[in-house]
């Protein structure tokens, strides 16, 4: 990865991490087995993509919406529902700003 890019505003390094995506749930926008880059940030707006840990169990990524004390956890493929959480049940990891994936 070109580190230009990571110094940018001040930022490290360890400010980012890739993650290998499992799963067709966020199709078409992020494919299974695609790489994210992930900034680490504890906040994201509402519609934006980010790497959620939930109930200390697994991370998703998966579009966000806060309203109150509900996080809700969107796929962009349709045939997922959405996750309903207390927001206490989860927290962000970081949000979603590049994918790398197959050309097919």
């Amino acid at each position: 990865m070109d580190t230009k890019f990571i110094n940018m505003n001040g930022y490290s390094k360890d400010d980012f991490f890739f993650l290998r995506v499992n799963g067709h749930s966020m199709e078409p926008t992020i494919a299974d087995t695609d790489l994210v880059l992930i900034h680490k940030q504890p906040t994201v707006e509402n519609n934006e993509i980010a790497a959620v840990m939930c109930n200390c169990e697994y991370a998703t990524v998966k579009r966000v919406m806060t309203t109150g004390d509900k996080i809700i956890l969107s796929s962009d493929n349709k045939e997922y529902p959405p996750m309903i959480y207390e927001s206490s049940e989860c927290y962000i990891i970081g949000k979603i700003l590049k994918k790398i994936g197959d050309v097919k």
